[in-house]
C-alpha cells in the first residue's frame, strides 16, 4: 500500500522477498526472489496484488521470517523508507523419514537438493536404502 502522502505516478521499480532469521533486513538475509514492477500508479493509500513464486532454500528447521522490501533498489525516490519492508513469521519445517516407510520424491532441476530429517533412537542402528 502506498502510505506517502503523494502518488507513484507508473514508474518502475523493483519488490524483493527475503528469508531472515530476524524480523529486519541486514546483510545476513537471503534473497529468495525480486520482481520488476512497472506502469502502477498508485494514489495514498491505495495498494497492488502480487503473487512472488520461489523454491525454498535449504535451510535448518527453525522460525524465520518472509521479508518483503518495495523499492528494494531504491528505483523510485521517497521521502520514507521505514515503510517498505514488511515481515511476516514463518517456520521451516524439514520433513522426518519413519522407519519401514517408504518416501519417494522426484528431483525437478538439476543442482537441486532435498532435505529429510530421521530420528533414530538411542542404541538402534540406521541404514538408508537410496
Amino acid at each position: 500500500a502506498n502510505a506517502g502522502d503523494g502518488s507513484v505516478a507508473g514508474g518502475s521499480w523493483t519488490d524483493a522477498l527475503y528469508l531472515s532469521q530476524k524480523n529486519y533486513l541486514d546483510r545476513t538475509a537471503q534473497l529468495l526472489m525480486a520482481t520488476n514492477m512497472t506502469g502502477i500508479a498508485l494514489v495514498p493509500g491505495q495498494h497492488y496484488d502480487k503473487v512472488m513464486s520461489f523454491n525454498m532454500p535449504n535451510v535448518a528447521e527453525g522460525v524465520y521470517y518472509l521479508i518483503l522490501s518495495v523499492n528494494d533498489n531504491w528505483d523510485l525516490l521517497e521521502k520514507h523508507r521505514l515503510n517498505n519492508e514488511e515481515a511476516v513469521l514463518t517456520t521451516a519445517l524439514i520433513p522426518s523419514l519413519t522407519n519401514n516407510m517408504n518416501y519417494a520424491s522426484a528431483f525437478t532441476q538439476n543442482g537441486e537438493s532435498q532435505i529429510y530429517r530421521i530420528d533414530v533412537p538411542e542404541g538402534q542402528n540406521l541404514v538408508i536404502t537410496l
